[in-house]
């Protein structure tokens, strides 16, 4: 069997513990997703999770349902103070020797996301339940943590340095 079809399983089998979930295509690419509820600090209350099954590695995507599809073109003129913001975020949290880094993008078609790359072995080795909690928990946490922030600067509420203070500050008092 394959690590991919091996690694699909087995998030497949750990998402039947947890969430209910659907399986489409898309780029020729398998995935699952599922809706995270309770998420307070986002707009909507919930975030979507995708899984892609790429041929060489899983790709992990967290968004706000509506606002993430939105809010860039909605309020172009603050596209250089979410940059400046996201790339912020992006040096506090790659940290390419943790199986918990991940990277915050405005993908082409202008959705704010939170993505992870796993390789199959990374992601089937050692650490395979701790890779299982980082796709169902730790994501769509780390997202709910800097949505306001991003929500905030990408709809003109604040700049981002003030963003950025906002930020230092709670990961200060933590």
């Amino acid at each position: 069997m394959s690590y991919k079809r091996t690694a699909y399983e087995a998030i497949l089998s750990h998402l039947d513990n947890c969430v209910k979930y659907s399986e489409d295509v898309d780029n020729e690419a398998p995935f699952v997703s599922f809706v995270n509820e309770g998420k307070e600090r986002c707009t909507e209350k919930t975030l979507e999770t995708r899984i892609w099954f790429h041929e060489e590695f899983i790709e992990a995507s967290v968004f706000d349902i509506e606002d993430a599809r939105k809010m860039p073109r909605e309020k172009p003129e603050n596209k250089e103070e979410l940059l400046k913001l996201i790339d912020f975020i992006n040096e506090i949290i790659t940290k390419p020797e943790s199986l918990f880094s991940f990277q915050i993008e405005v993908t082409y078609e202008g959705e704010i996301c939170l993505t992870k790359l796993f390789s199959y072995t990374d992601f089937l080795g050692e650490n395979a339940s701790e890779s299982l909690k980082i796709l169902t928990e730790g994501l769509p946490n780390a997202a709910e943590t800097f949505c306001p922030h991003i929500y905030d600067v990408a709809l003109g509420k604040c700049n981002s340095e003030t963003a950025i203070n906002k930020i230092k500050e709670n990961l200060h008092n933590k």
